[in-house]
C-alpha cells in the first residue's frame, strides 16, 4: 500500500482589528496617497478633503481674534475718562474754595454745571470699564470661532489612527464624499489570528 498524499494546509492570517475610515466633512478628495496594500504608520496621511475654504475661514477668524484681543487690551478710553474726571473734580473744588473765600464769586448755576460734569465723567469711567469687559468677552467668542475653524480644517485631513495596512478602498481621488462615507479600510497587524485547516501530519 502507498502512503496517503498529504493534504495542503489552508491557513489564512487575518487582522483582529479592521476599521473603516470615514470622511468627517463633505468635499472632494484632493489627496489620497494610499491604495490597497499600502502600509502606514500612525499619523500618516490617508486622504485629504478639499480644504481651501477651511483654510481661508481659519485665516479670517485668526485676523478677527487678533483684532478683538487688541481691543480687549486697549485701556485708552478708561484712562481718558479718568483724566477727564480728575480735571472736572479739580475745577469744581477750585470754584467751591473761591466761594468760601469770597461768597458768590462763582454763581450757583456754574457750581451745579461743574458737579454735573464731574458725575458725567465718573459715569464715563464706568462705561469704559464695562466696554472693556465686553471686549474681553468678544475676544473669547472670536477665540472659540477660531478653534472651530481650526477643527473644521483638521477634519479635512484624514490620518492613520494606528500603524497598519490599507486592505480596501471605497473612494478615489477627485471623488465627492459626505460626512460618514467610508473612504478606506485599515487593518492593524500587530495582533493577528490564524483561521483555516491544517494537515494533521
Amino acid at each position: 500500500g502507498g502512503h496517503p498524499v498529504p493534504r495542503p494546509s489552508l491557513l489564512k492570517l487575518k487582522s483582529q482589528n479592521e476599521i473603516r475610515i470615514p470622511a468627517q466633512e463633505a468635499g472632494v478628495l484632493i489627496e489620497m496617497p494610499v491604495k490597497e496594500g499600502t502600509k502606514v504608520k500612525e499619523g500618516d496621511l490617508l486622504a485629504r478633503i478639499d480644504d481651501r475654504e477651511a483654510k481661508a475661514t481659519l485665516q479670517i477668524t485668526e485676523y478677527a481674534l487678533d483684532s478683538a484681543n487688541k481691543k480687549a487690551e486697549e485701556d485708552i478710553e478708561i484712562r481718558y475718562a479718568q483724566a477727564a474726571a480728575d480735571v472736572a473734580k479739580v475745577d469744581l473744588i477750585q470754584d467751591q474754595k473761591a466761594n468760601i473765600t469770597q461768597p458768590g464769586a462763582v454763581p450757583e448755576i456754574e457750581i451745579r454745571r461743574k458737579k454735573l460734569d464731574l458725575k458725567r465723567s465718573t459715569l464715563q469711567i464706568e462705561k469704559a470699564q464695562k466696554d472693556q469687559v465686553l471686549a474681553r468677552l468678544e475676544a473669547k467668542t472670536k477665540e472659540a470661532e477660531r478653534d472651530a475653524a481650526q477643527m473644521a480644517l483638521e477634519w479635512r485631513t484624514i490620518l492613520a489612527p494606528f500603524a497598519g495596512e490599507v486592505v480596501d478602498t471605497y473612494r478615489h481621488r477627485s471623488e465627492w464624499v459626505n460626512p460618514g462615507d467610508p473612504i478606506l479600510k485599515l487593518a492593524r497587524f500587530n495582533e493577528l489570528h490564524v483561521e483555516g485547516t491544517a494537515n494533521a501530519d
